[in-house]
């Protein structure tokens, strides 16, 4: 049994100093731990890390937010806290205030509408204040909430309180954006503990019963000590959620930066990219859509053959995300197992821009970069067959590239379907090779139709003659096998001749063009054939 809570009979309640101050420390720290949980709910990606990280922030905040609401009742002086109140009344209340929470918290840590941010502050606010009502009203039906603006002065500040903790919290991921900032403003949290000791103050002397309902009892001389118990029991929960936080948070960057590595090369994972991607987590249903996902090309130079490829290159935007990076975009795809869905509409969308040179008598081949799982879905070839066929291209003109770090992580399972493309005409290039942990072997046995040499083949290459006799050894290599080579990243006059003198002739970097839109393909390509021959280092 819990000491009961006897509500106020006469006289103003004012708290004892020492365990006044006792009960502002504890509610500044719970400030800090409810924001630290809300923030890594806010930066889990995945659907299932969120259900996690949510529920663990939902117990966390709830059991804090009550244990709160219970450690106020012992501050008084007078005491207001008698000894005929069973568990039952706590109890209930807990379950209100953790199930407002696990319905409130997904939206508070995720929405950045305001509209949405202030109704989730609202059913919170209704949560915390049923809890207190039914701590207060379980065995003292006759209770009088006696003061009415004592409880409205409460409300308001309790939802003040709420909006301002959210309201922050929406602006610090937003910021995060384009500075990494940490929202560690510790005036805030003793600000806020402040406020809370001064609600609960307010919510106390707001409240009164009728004087032949009050019972006369003497405060239970182990007070101290029962309020000392319920906020280590607070406080343990809370510790214990704050340490896991950087452990899960490990997990999930080591877990991100693997699927990293099936797409793409260039990108590392760190807590303030988690934020970028937690905030387009947000958003991605938007940014699923034919009209999102727009598609730059950027040719690929062959001076030996003086033809032009081009490789489609995803660039995406959002009104309040801004500029997205694709490589994060990519991720999302594969935490919300959207990827086939995404690299169908991107292929359709490049087919398209294709078709549209086609009917202006350019038909160049398009190179586009696809995941693995796509790659090895079922539906997927015939899929593709099809989208071909509905536009009338034939399959020679596409290319599909997929990395070198997901060809070796399902070698066994993707030769089947490279040699079923190669049949029909549908090349597949192995790209970003010499990147992590090539395997030569790889090139031996598997259908590739090429390979892109990393643009890593080319830092400080003029420089560094070990570098040159590696990228000519890989082109001679490749010659031998009858696999054509790409380089990427090819920038300056200096890097096109070494890179012509090793060997390699399809050439792809800015110093040709950068990725453009696809309506101004068709000038460039006619403006750069005649230049070629021009560029071509005499065999």
């Amino acid at each position: 049994m819990l000491h009961s809570i006897q509500p106020l009979s006469q006289g103003l309640k004012i708290p004892s100093p020492l365990l006044g101050m006792l009960f502002w420390i504890m509610a500044s720290i719970a400030m800090f731990v409810c924001q630290r949980l809300v923030e890594h709910a806010a930066v889990s990606v995945d659907k299932f890390s969120r259900q996690i990280t949510t529920s663990h922030a939902a117990i966390g905040v709830g059991s804090i937010i009550w244990t709160l609401d219970v450690a106020g009742f012992f501050i008084y002086e007078p005491g207001i806290v008698s000894k005929n109140l069973e568990l039952i009344p706590a109890l209930i209340a807990l379950i209100i205030i953790t199930l407002g929470c696990r319905v409130t918290i997904p939206t508070l840590a995720a929405s950045t509408r305001n509209s949405t941010v202030i109704l989730a502050s609202t059913g919170l606010v209704i949560a915390i204040l049923t809890a207190h009502c039914v701590i207060v009203n379980w065995q003292m039906p006759s209770v009088i909430y006696q003061d009415g603006w004592n409880i409205a002065t409460a409300i308001f500040f309790i939802l003040a309180l709420t909006l301002y903790m959210s309201f922050s919290h929406q602006r610090v991921k937003l910021r995060n954006l384009k500075t990494p900032v940490a929202w560690n403003n510790w005036q805030d949290w003793v600000l806020g503990g402040g406020l809370i000791l001064f609600i609960h103050w307010l919510l106390v002397n707001g409240v009164t019963s009728p004087p032949d309902s009050l019972t006369t009892t003497e405060p239970p001389a182990n007070t101290l000590l029962l309020l000392l118990l319920i906020i280590g029991s607070s406080l343990a929960i809370g510790t214990e959620l704050l340490f896991n936080l950087r452990s899960d948070r490990q997990r999930q960057q080591f877990f991100h930066q693997g699927l990293l590595l099936l797409r793409a090369s260039h990108v590392s994972i760190s807590p303030a990219q988690d934020h970028n991607l937690a905030m387009l987590a947000d958003h991605f249903n938007e940014l699923v859509h034919p009209d999102k996902l727009v598609l730059h090309f950027q040719p690929i130079v062959n001076l030996r053959s003086h033809s032009i490829h081009l490789e489609a290159l995803l660039r995406l935007e959002h009104e309040r995300l801004g500029r997205i990076n694709p490589e994060q975009f990519f991720l999302a795809c594969e935490l919300h197992k959207r990827t086939v869905e995404v690299d169908k509409l991107i292929i359709l969308n490049a087919l398209q821009c294709l078709k549209h040179w086609q009917e202006q008598n350019m038909l160049p081949c398009i190179s586009v970069n696809i995941a693995p799982i796509t790659l090895l879905s079922k539906e997927f070839i015939p899929w593709l067959i099809s989208a071909l066929d509905k536009l009338s291209l034939p399959t020679h003109q596409l290319c599909l590239e997929i990395t070198e770090h997901a060809i070796i992580a399902y070698e066994k399972e993707i030769v089947d379907v490279m040699s079923h493309l190669n049949n029909i005409g549908i090349r597949v290039v192995m790209d970003d090779f010499g990147v992590g942990y090539s395997s030569l072997s790889v090139l031996a046995d598997l259908p590739i139709a090429g390979i892109k040499c990393d643009r890593l083949f080319l830092r400080n290459i003029q420089h560094e003659p070990r570098r040159q006799l590696l990228l000519r050894k890989v082109a001679v290599m490749c010659a031998e096998l009858s696999i054509p080579v790409t380089i990427e990243g090819v920038e300056t006059e200096e890097e096109l001749s070494i890179v012509q003198q090793c060997g390699i002739d399809s050439i792809q970097g800015y110093f040709f063009a950068r990725p453009m839109p696809a309506e101004e393909i068709p000038a460039w390509v006619s403006n750069s054939l005649p230049l070629l021959p021009s560029l071509a280092t005499p065999s």
